[in-house]
């Protein structure tokens, strides 16, 4: 009798065309959005690129050569030097093409720049950190050569100021934290299932409630049928948004695939039953029910991150109690995690705590629907 009930609650399901839109057609249209609007973003704004500056020089400084051409070699290079005559190199200067002229006249190396910005701060950096270090090393050879190489030696150690960690995931994207916050608020739309199946089996909320009502069917089997469908829905289309994103758009999440279904998973069980309990609530009707879920829903998702990209940094600073209770958060989190440290404390945390909403949501909602008792039907 259940799997009868469960496949005809999953019809019902796939017929409520406003759930089905909110939880499918909208992430994927939103996903395709922010591709589109992301795309390339992470590759031309934030990995860095060789600083492109004009050297002229007046009068050699081999020392200065030698550093510059070191600092030009290799993947990690910081300039792209390009030796040329004054003229030439002011001309580029104006066009944009350089972002610094360098003059080198012996021991005087000035700086010309068109307009402050990033790349003019980096070289005009650099240069006070050589000239500081040539002044130490010439001092120090002049007051006792004997320890000059001790100086070198100390001047060239590397310091660490923090400890560096390898990330666990591929993906260092910034704005990846969209699509992160994309699923989460595809998890939590689930909960437009739990609702409408919920409501189905409510004889004051509809006219097939009021069927089921007097059906001989026990009421427990009826809502766990209802409630499985709607988990099984719901990973239906968080499992498609999922693919679509990942193999379609190419996003990358840092994260394998079985991993990210299973975070997803925990989301929508949380979700479902969270649509269960409040469809289970009181009287109102089904348009105002919904209409309070998607309205809870998108408010947790916009303080998670999803429409503000450092909201979620925001709420951490001034209320991070909210981050640990915010149900997208907690998703967007998880899969955060999973990127940076392949799972984690953290992890576990956000998790147990999506279980504790669905282990209160599932009891509280089977409380208040077995205690629902109608004068007529």
């Amino acid at each position: 009798m259940f799997l009868h009930l469960l496949k005809y609650e999953l019809l019902t399901g796939l017929r409520n065309r406003q759930a089905m839109f909110w939880m499918l057609a909208f992430p994927i249209i939103l996903g395709t959005f922010f591709n589109i609007a992301f795309s390339g973003l992470y590759e031309s704004d934030e990995l860095f690129k060789e600083i492109p500056v004009a050297v002229c020089t007046e009068q050699e400084n081999a020392t200065f050569s030698e550093v510059m051409d070191s600092l030009s070699e290799g993947g990690d290079a910081l300039f792209a030097p390009e030796y040329l005559a004054e003229n030439k190199a002011m001309k580029k200067l104006e066009n944009g093409d350089v972002s610094g002229v360098i003059f080198v006249n012996g021991s005087d190396i000035r700086l010309s720049v068109k307009s402050e910005s990033t790349a003019a701060s980096i070289i005009r950096s650099f240069l006070d950190n050589y000239e500081v270090n040539v002044k130490v090393i010439t001092d120090a050879a002049n007051a006792d050569p004997q320890k000059l190489g001790q100086v070198i030696e100390a001047m060239s150690a590397e310091i660490l100021p923090v400890e560096a960690r390898q990330m666990s995931g591929d993906s260092a994207d910034p704005y990846v934290q969209y699509f992160y916050n994309l699923l989460a608020m595809n998890c939590l739309f689930g909960a437009l299932s739990g609702l409408g199946l919920v409501i189905s089996v409510q004889a004051n909320l509809s006219e097939l409630g009021a069927r089921k009502s007097v059906s001989p069917v026990h009421k427990l089997e009826s809502v766990t049928a209802a409630l499985t469908a709607a988990v099984i829905l719901n990973l239906i289309c968080s499992g498609v948004t999922l693919l679509y994103l990942t193999l379609t758009l190419k996003v990358d999440f840092g994260a394998p695939l079985p991993a990210l279904f299973g975070v997803t998973a925990v989301g929508v069980l949380m979700s479902a039953s969270m649509g269960f309990f409040i469809g289970a609530i009181g009287k109102m009707s089904e348009g105002m029910k919904i209409g309070i879920l998607i309205s809870v829903s998108m408010f947790f998702c916009f303080l998670s991150g999803l429409c503000v990209g450092n909201m979620y940094a925001l709420v951490e600073r001034y209320a991070p109690w909210f981050n640990r209770i915010n149900p997208a958060a907690l998703i967007s989190n998880s899969f955060l995690a999973l990127n940076i440290y392949g799972g984690s404390g953290r992890l576990t945390a956000n998790l147990l705590t999506l279980g504790g909403y669905a282990v209160f949501f599932t009891l509280g909602g089977y409380y208040l629907t077995r205690r629902r008792r109608y004068a007529s039907l």
